[in-house]
C-alpha cells in the first residue's frame, strides 16, 4: 500500500468517529431506564474491547489479506468513538465541578501517549514487516482489553470525597445562614424635620399633629418688615 493511499484511508475512521459520537450522546441520553454505570461500562467495553480485538485480528492475519487488514484497522479506530459515553463520562461525573481540570488532565495525558507513540512503533518496526506491526497490534489490543476490566471494576460513577464541599465552606459562601433570625434591630430617631415658616394665606397648623421632637410653630407671627429675608427673633424655626 502507498503513502497516499494509506493516508487516504487514515482519514475515514475520523469521519466515522464523529457520526459515532454524537450518536452516542443522543443514546446515552435515551436510554434514561438504564443506570448511568450500566451504560458507561457499555460504551467503554464497546469501545476498548472492539478496538483491542479488532488490532488482534488484524496483526493475527497473513500478510495476503491487506485490505481486510486495513479494514480491522479502520473499524477498530472508529469503535473508539463510543469512549465519549465511557471513561469520558465517568471523569465529569466522578469529578464535578472539578471536571474541567480533570479533563484538562487528561488531554494532556492523550497528547503524551500519542507524542510517545510516535516514537515507539518506528523503534518496534524499523523494516516495516508484517510481523513487526502485528507486535504493536498485539501491545495496543491487550493493553485496551485490560484497561476496560481496570475501568469497568473501579467506576461506580459517584462523586469523589474530594469534591464534597465543607460544611464551613458552604456557611462562609451564604452568611444569611449564620444570622439569627431572632435578632432584633434597632431604628434609630428619624432626624428632625424643618418645616419653612408659613405665609401670611396658609392655614394655621395644629401643633398637636406635628411630631414631638418639633417644636410647635407660633400662629399669628408678625411679618418681618425690619429685616426682609432676614432672621426673625419670634420663629424659633429660623433661628435653627
Amino acid at each position: 500500500m502507498t503513502v497516499t493511499a494509506a493516508s487516504m484511508l487514515s482519514t475515514i475512521p475520523l469521519l466515522f468517529q464523529l457520526l459515532i459520537k454524537l450518536l452516542t450522546g443522543v443514546l446515552s441520553d435515551k436510554l434514561d431506564k438504564i443506570s448511568e454505570v450500566t451504560k458507561m461500562r457499555f460504551f467503554n467495553t464497546l469501545a476498548f474491547w472492539g478496538c483491542g480485538f479488532s488490532l488482534i485480528l488484524a496483526g493475527a492475519l497473513p500478510t495476503f489479506s491487506s485490505s481486510f487488514t486495513a479494514s480491522l484497522i479502520i473499524l477498530g479506530t472508529s469503535l473508539q468513538a463510543f469512549s465519549a459515553g465511557g471513561f469520558t463520562k465517568g471523569a465529569v461525573l466522578v469529578a464535578k465541578q472539578f471536571s474541567p481540570q480533570v479533563m484538562a488532565v487528561m488531554q494532556v495525558i492523550l497528547c503524551l501517549s500519542l507524542f510517545t507513540g510516535s516514537f515507539i512503533v518506528p523503534t518496534l518496526t524499523p523494516k516495516n514487516e508484517h510481523s513487526e506491526y502485528a507486535i504493536v497490534f498485539y501491545l495496543y489490543g491487550g493493553w485496551l482489553i485490560i484497561s476496560n476490566v481496570i475501568f469497568c471494576y473501579f467506576n461506580d460513577g459517584k462523586p469523589a470525597p474530594w469534591t464534597e464541599i465543607p460544611p464551613s465552606e458552604t456557611s462562609s459562601k451564604n452568611p444569611s445562614r449564620n444570622v439569627s433570625r431572632h435578632i432584633k434591630v434597632k431604628i434609630a430617631d428619624s432626624a428632625p424635620t424643618i418645616i419653612p415658616p408659613r405665609s401670611e394665606t396658609e392655614t394655621t397648623i395644629n401643633s398637636s399633629n406635628l411630631p414631638a421632637n418639633i417644636p410647635p410653630l407660633l400662629e399669628n407671627h408678625p411679618k418681618d418688615i425690619n429685616n426682609e429675608g432676614g432672621i426673625n427673633p419670634s420663629n424659633p424655626i429660623n433661628n435653627v
